[in-house]
This record gives C-alpha cells, structure tokens and sequence, in this order.
C-alpha cells in the first residue's frame, strides 16, 4: 500500500458531511453557551491526535523489533511509522461517524422504536440489526455504502479493518455470556446489508475467522479503541470541572496518581505558586494522557503476539500497570456516578427519545408502508433522495417508485439512516414543524 492511500483516507473522511455533522452532536453534555464542553466532533478530533501518537510510537516499536532481528524493512514489508499514525488517525476520525444525536441515547431510542415496528421482517438478521441499533455498524455502512455510492471516502481495506472494534455481526449473543469476556463481542460492527463488504474486507487482510461473519479484530482496532478509552476517560472529568459537577479536591488525586516523576514536580511546583485551578487541570489532563499512550504502547508491543494470535480478549487500558488501572478505574467510576447522572445530560437523554422516536413514527407510514394520502405523499417528497438507493445505483425515478423496489428492511434501514445522520438541532427542529409545533420562518 502506497503513502497517499493512507493520507487519502485521512483527507476524504475530514472533507465529508458526516464528519462535519458531528460539530452538532452530543458527546455527553448538551451544548454549552460557552461552547467549552466537547462535542462528537471536538471528542473525535482529540481522539484522532492521541490515535495518531499511538501508531506513530507502536509503528517505531514494530520497526526497531524488525531491525534488531536483522531484517530489511521496505515499504512493501511494513508501513512507516507516520503511516501507521496516520492510518489509525484515520480510524479514529471515522470511529463515531455512525453516532445519532444526542449521544447514546440516540440508540436507544431507535432500539426501542424497532422493537415495536420490525416484528414483519424476513431473518433474525435483520431483527437484530435493528432492535440492537449500534452505531458502529452505522459508521461501517456509512463508509462502505454511503460515501462509496457518493463518490466520498472509498474506503481501504486497511482502514476498514482498524476502525472494526466489532467484526461480527448482530446475531451474535453479545453480553449474553457472562463468562466470555471477549471486548470484540460487546457489540456488533456490521448490519446483515452489509456483510459482503465487511467479510470481503476482513478476508482480504487476513483476519483470523472464529465462526460464521465473526472474525478477530485487526492489530491495529486495539490501538483506536485505547485512543478511544484514553480520551472520554479524561477529557469528560476535565468537562465536569468545568461545568463544577465535580471540585478540584475530587478530581486531581487520580489524575496526579496518573502522572509520571517530571510531570508530578512541574505540577507541584505550579500549584505551590497560585496556577489557576482551570491551569492545574489541563497539566493534570496533559499528562496522563501521555502515560496512558506510552501504558498502552507497551501492552501493545508486549502481547503483540496474543493480539496477533487472535486471542487477545480484553482491551490493551485493561492490562496497564495496575497502579494506573487503579487510577483510571477511580476516574471512570466518578464520571459514572456524577457525571452520567446530572440533569442536564438525563434532559438531553429524553429528549433525545422523544424527538428520533416521533420522527421515525412520523415517517413510517410514508416511507416504510408507503401509505397512500396527501400526508403521507409529501413526506415522501421530504424524504432525502439519497438516502433511498438499492445496490449503491442513482436513480432518476420518483420516491414513490424507488421505495416500491425496496424490501421492508431496505426501507427502514433508509429511515434510520435519515434519522441518525441528522445533528441534534436539525433532529429538533424537524421534529416540532412535522408536529406542527414550530412552523417554518
């Protein structure tokens, strides 16, 4: 593989409408008048930066390791290691694309509306895919489906395999059994529409197979989920000192704990002389960001072959020192208890049922039933051309004639598709002018 796939999978992705649609979705507060607490976006661009470092430094590993055993490295053998940040930077930035509004709550709503209206579908494929809404697979469709049949990111193989913290499908027992604690079964990372991209893909580089459409997680989704872990571990405590949900006493003991001896001294010694609290948070945050990159590089490296072996279960943040397990345990466990539980995110998190699940109500018998009557012909003609598409073909025909070609699951996956691609104004906004309780200015 050649440098410019890997910046071209970077470029297209940041160029891309869902990428900018995250600006406008939550991550866990509603939006702030100050703008300070982090969006989707602000949360995916920072997790992008630590990915990147994470290849850079894993990529530099990989080479030293090869060299020290006496072999040649060419492009054609191992990426640089510019190329491995870039590639997972790459990853990072498309890992959320497929999030609905309003956080995860957004899911939710859908899983709970598909619960009563999926009862007709042909498999247990399709139930599942939709009554466990996951907005993985939804990034992964997007990827494949959607900007592949627009012309967008097209993505390689590459990219696809370190983005895939999932690779396996909605059928899957996920969280059934307690005693599997493989990570990679959580959730699922492929609806049943798109499971020939996603075996082509995982065949092609070499994943290992365990049964039927599940696979393995490439090497390389181990350090985008560490990226992943790293960041909404930290910056969400640095979000609800902002925001006074939690004091400063409470806050730096776990984060100091997190740092290393140089970081802990400069610390100190700007505490000693008057550093604004804001100031001492953002050195506390700084730092053990950086202890977690070179933590998680060095589980990386050290189980390299477990991870390779396909035998890997738990993520690389769970096999740290245990020291700063500890730590970062203590700091998850305030963000759930105080964090996940403040009234402004429950509000968020209603509201979020309210408005996805009475825009898919609103849409179901136009788009999904096809229904007869003026009301339901001008929601068709509201409905987003490109989102109705069979088989990633264009079409000149009318609504009406495009959803007559699609079966019953096509057209509901069109209809969350719509749905979880709005941003959580524009999901809104549309809810009260379709309810009439906002008309149009």
């Amino acid at each position: 593989m050649i440098r410019s796939e890997f910046e071209r999978d970077y470029g297209r992705i940041i160029y891309s409408s869902a990428f900018r649609r995250l600006q406008d979705k939550t991550q866990v507060f509603p939006f702030s008048v100050t703008d300070y607490t982090r969006t989707r976006l602000t949360h995916t661009l920072e997790v992008a930066s630590v990915g990147r470092t994470l290849g850079i430094l894993a990529g530099k590993h990989l080479h030293l390791r090869l060299s020290l055993h006496g072999r040649q490295i060419t492009d054609k053998h191992l990426p640089s290691p510019q190329e491995f940040g870039t590639l997972v930077a790459s990853a990072c930035l498309a890992h959320d694309l497929g999030n609905p509004p309003f956080g995860h709550s957004g899911e939710d709503a859908i899983r709970k509306w598909a619960e009563n209206h999926t009862s007709s579908l042909e498999s247990n494929h399709e139930v599942n895919d939709l009554q466990s809404f996951e907005g993985n697979a939804q990034g992964f469709r997007i990827l494949t489906r959607h900007f592949r049949r627009m012309g967008g990111v097209s993505p390689t193989f590459a990219l696809i395999g370190a983005m895939m913290k999932y690779p396996c499908p909605s059928t899957l027992p996920h969280g059934s059994d307690k005693n599997d604690k493989d990570v990679s079964k959580k959730k699922f990372g492929y609806f049943n529409a798109e499971r020939p991209w996603a075996i082509k893909a995982f065949n092609h580089l070499r994943m290992i197979r365990r049964s039927d459409g599940v696979y393995a997680r490439h090497p390389l989704a181990f350090l985008l989920e560490a990226a992943d872990d790293i960041c909404y571990g930290l910056v969400d405590l640095e979000d609800a000192h902002k925001l006074n949900l939690l004091g400063f006493k409470t806050i730096a003991p776990p984060m100091r704990a997190l740092m290393d001896a140089e970081s802990r001294r400069d610390y100190d010694y700007a505490r000693r002389n008057g550093a604004p609290e804001d100031v001492l948070i953002r050195k506390l945050r700084a730092a053990a960001v950086n202890t977690l990159v070179k933590e998680c590089v060095r589980v990386f490296m050290r189980n390299l072959a477990v991870i390779e072996s396909g035998t890997m279960k738990d993520e690389l943040i769970a096999r740290i020192d245990k020291n700063y397990r500890g730590s970062f345990k203590t700091i998850r466990a305030l963000i759930e208890r105080h964090v996940y539980t403040d009234q402004r995110v429950l509000q968020i998190e209603l509201a979020g049922f309210k408005t996805l699940g009475g825009l898919l109500d609103i849409f179901w018998g136009a788009v999904v039933l096809n229904g007869t009557g003026k009301e339901n012909e001008k929601l068709r003609q509201i409905f987003p051309r490109g989102m109705l598409f069979k088989d990633n073909k264009f079409s000149k025909e009318s609504n009406e004639k495009v959803i007559d070609k699609l079966t019953r699951y096509e057209r509901i996956l069109a209809l969350t598709d719509f749905v979880s691609g709005m941003t959580d104004r524009y999901a809104i906004e549309m809810y009260q002018r379709l309810s009439g309780i906002k008309l149009p200015l």
